[in-house]
């Protein structure tokens, strides 16, 4: 669980970098991660990693920002405004066991997304090629790979 949240964590922190000092980055990715920990306790199915997986999603709409990401962003101070348009626009991030992926909500496809982590040595090695081979990464994807 750790690994995944960690990497989503780095995933929101790039998107912030580019407005915010990185004292303030590295407290926002400090307080989220430990928001999503305590958030999944219970919530973490290795043997089924799709169970609960909207409980453990973050949504960016256009509409209304995740409260979980605004929370964090009012207790620290940053403006909000300023904080909303650094993110990525139209997504969700589901944070599953071994696995996780922010998808474009705009583009109306369902297979149009990004990997932020994945944990399966065998599958990451496909992964880490086929992103490597592409001409940009999209911004805020990481190519993390699993010790396990």
């Amino acid at each position: 669980m750790l690994e995944e949240i960690k990497s989503v964590t780095a995933f929101f922190s790039k998107w912030l970098s580019d407005k915010f000092d990185q004292k303030v980055v590295n407290e926002f990715k400090n307080a989220l991660e430990s928001e999503l920990l305590v958030r999944f306790k219970g919530h973490w199915y290795p043997s089924d990693p799709q169970r609960g997986q909207a409980f453990r999603s973050i949504l960016i709409d256009g509409v209304q920002t995740d409260p979980l990401l605004m929370d964090i962003a009012s207790r620290l101070g940053i403006n909000l405004n300023d904080f909303e348009n650094c993110l990525p626009r139209n997504c969700v991030v589901f944070i599953d066991p071994y696995r996780a992926v922010c998808k474009d909500l705009e583009t109306g496809r369902g297979n149009s997304y990004h990997v932020i982590y994945q944990g399966k040595p065998e599958a990451n090695n496909d992964l880490s090629k086929t992103l490597l081979q592409q001409k940009e990464i999209p911004k805020g994807v990481l190519i993390v790979s699993s010790s396990n």
